[in-house]
């Protein structure tokens, strides 16, 4: 399905078809909304929509829940207090070149405090 929110979209779809749970969503924010300070300015709002969204569409009110703007969108994400939701931070994670996107071992190191956040607050 294309357009915004497809692939989650397609992965509910798919998870209602087989009677299956989505038992996490695993997110990672990248850095196109610390460029404008409006879209830093709106980034806890648009995440708290988003969540919320999410576990509407999920039907499970509780799961997982530039100009560098970059600080402001940090510290929106560590005060976001919504029930079985927590930020995992990539600072300090190494950049590729671009410093934009991380290198092949900082996509690791970040999938495993992902992988280590999820077993810890969501796995029984």
């Amino acid at each position: 399905m294309a357009g915004r929110g497809g692939a989650i979209r397609d992965a509910n779809n798919r998870s209602k078809r087989s009677d299956g749970v989505v038992p996490a969503v695993l997110w990672f924010q990248g850095e196109s909304h610390a460029i404008h300070e409006e879209d830093a300015a709106a980034y806890k709002f648009n995440m708290e929509t988003l969540i919320h969204n999410l576990r509407q569409d999920l039907n499970s009110p509780s799961s997982f829940s530039g100009s560098d703007h970059t600080e402001k969108v940090r510290e929106a994400q560590k005060v976001i207090d919504l029930p079985n939701v927590i930020c995992v931070d990539a600072k300090g994670l190494q950049l590729k070149e671009d410093n934009l996107h991380l290198t092949t071992e900082s996509q690791i190191q970040l999938g495993h405090k992902l992988a280590e956040a999820y077993l810890t607050h969501f796995h029984a």
